[in-house]
């Protein structure tokens, strides 16, 4: 009978490994290294889209690219004189001029989790519930947003997305 559960149990593994979440480090370089970054006196910003399907399953661990375009905002300060930056004050400003606010990543896991909820039935991340509000993917995604509120000291630098 014991052998028959571990044999049942055994069996099981793969499947729980299949749907836990996994995605990478948040990894944060030199503003100055990204191919889409300026400097304005002793401040430099860098970015860097995710946009696309490989970038965003390694980095978040689904494919989130028919839903947000997330963008790496990486800030460093070279001045003497402390820079204070607000998050709510970032913003993406198109090519046309429309200047577009971030959402929070709680409220893009969120999101993401209804439209996954509405498009797949059943799926193993669902069954795992690493999809669930303030589950793996949720947290993961907060960990690696851009702070609220941040006070830069000269030579020091703040990413996220």
């Amino acid at each position: 009978m014991k052998s028959a559960r571990l044999s049942s149990a055994v069996l099981l593994l793969p499947l729980f490994a299949l749907g836990c979440y996994s995605a990478e480090q948040l990894t944060v370089e030199a503003p100055s290294s990204y191919a889409l970054n300026e400097r304005r006196g002793a401040v430099t910003v860098g970015v860097k889209p995710y946009a696309t399907t490989e970038d965003t399953r390694a980095m978040f661990g689904a494919d989130v690219t028919h839903s947000y375009l997330p963008v790496l905002v990486v800030v460093q300060n070279d001045d003497v004189e402390v820079k204070i930056l607000e998050r709510a004050e970032v913003m993406l400003v198109s090519s046309d001029g429309v200047e577009l606010r971030p959402i929070t990543a709680q409220r893009a896991a969120r999101r993401f989790r209804y439209a996954v909820d509405d498009d797949e039935a059943w799926s193993p991340k669902a069954a795992m519930n690493d999809n669930e509000p303030g589950g793996p993917m949720e947290r993961d995604w907060v960990r690696k947003e851009l702070p609220t509120t941040t006070n830069l000291r000269q030579g020091k630098r703040v990413g996220g997305v």
